[in-house]
């Protein structure tokens, strides 16, 4: 008797750039699905075992359309956030990410805007526009201490790098556990302690409803006058109006934004107008060609389904 074929149901708008390793997995029937809308249909009519899940920008998305199919048993994230998926019924579904292929990146991404900040940038920038010169005094990094906040391979990554330019990093995890290449690691529960010393916060942690508005204001008034908060992670971890008030009075040297409680951002947000605010639209994490890597893992984790080996990256 021949083995029954896997339904795979692709949300993504960019399937045509990796279609062909998808065409080349034995023993599977996949359809492909670009958009928000007609989701739930293609869903139902199709009954797909397992979803490769890509979040598009902007709307909330739409995962009624197929968390609690009967025939659903796991969830692939392109991505490593799953909050847009949450709940879901865990002893009926799994959930895996590609948390860590975008570590690398992501990283230079995090040390790129501390250098941006302490050599001053966008204000050269802005000199340059206005033809005006003026000379400014700028920040070594050497020397600094950076408090990373989420210490999974994204955190990692980005210690290893600061460290590299002559950092001193401590970090924040749940529960305190020690971390190679840390010097000091903080419970969760003594946030306003870890980020009183830190030049540099940096948050790579995922959403969920603990750390929803974790990051609040009593955290950020705790913060060093002139350190610097680069946010990572998810916008409604943190407050983001009273971190607008914090950067429009000069409370910390500045911060750089790259996700943000409601994407796009709404063109009527105070962060816009805040000079000591660089702001990027959630790309961190994007490079030419991430897609098909992060497809390559889903590939690789369905062989493993095929097979019934445990999956990679399972999301706990």
């Amino acid at each position: 008797m021949a083995e029954k074929s896997t339904k795979v149901l692709v949300h993504d708008d960019h399937a045509h750039l990796y279609r062909d390793l998808l065409e080349a997995v034995a023993g599977i029937t996949f359809i492909v699905h670009d958009r928000y809308a007609g989701l739930a249909e293609a869903a139902r009519a199709f009954e797909p075992e397992v979803v490769m899940n890509f979040r598009f920008a902007g709307n909330p998305y739409p995962r009624e359309a197929f968390i609690d199919l009967p025939s659903l048993r796991w969830v692939h994230v392109s991505g490593s956030g799953s909050d847009h998926l949450a709940p879901w019924d865990r002893d009926r579904v799994t959930v895996t990410n590609c948390a860590g292929f975008q570590a690398e990146v992501m990283a230079e991404y995090a040390i790129g805007a501390i250098l941006a900040h302490n050599f001053r940038f966008p204000e050269f920038i802005a000199d340059r526009q206005a033809r005006r010169w003026a000379e400014k005094h700028v920040r070594p990094a050497r020397g600094g201490t950076m408090l990373m906040i989420g210490l999974g391979p994204i955190g990692q990554a980005i210690a290893r790098l600061a460290r590299g330019i002559g950092m001193r990093v401590s970090g924040l995890n749940r529960d305190g556990r020690p971390v190679e290449g840390i010097e000091r690691v903080f419970p969760a529960n003594a946030l306003r302690e870890a980020v009183s010393g830190a030049d540099v916060v940096v948050l790579a942690i995922p959403l969920t409803e603990e750390s929803r508005g974790w990051f609040d204001a009593r955290a950020i008034a705790a913060m060093k006058l002139d350190a610097l908060l680069i946010n990572m992670a998810r916008g409604n971890i943190v407050d983001e109006a009273a971190l607008a008030v914090a950067l429009s009075s000069n409370r910390l040297r500045g911060a750089v934004l790259d996700v943000f409680s409601s994407e796009p951002l709404d063109p009527a947000s105070p962060l816009w107008s805040l000079d000591n605010a660089i702001l990027t639209p959630h790309v961190s994490s994007v490079w030419e060609g991430w897609q098909r890597a992060a497809a390559e893992i889903f590939v690789d984790n369905l062989g493993r389904y095929r097979a019934g080996e445990p999956l990679s990256n399972i999301v706990d």
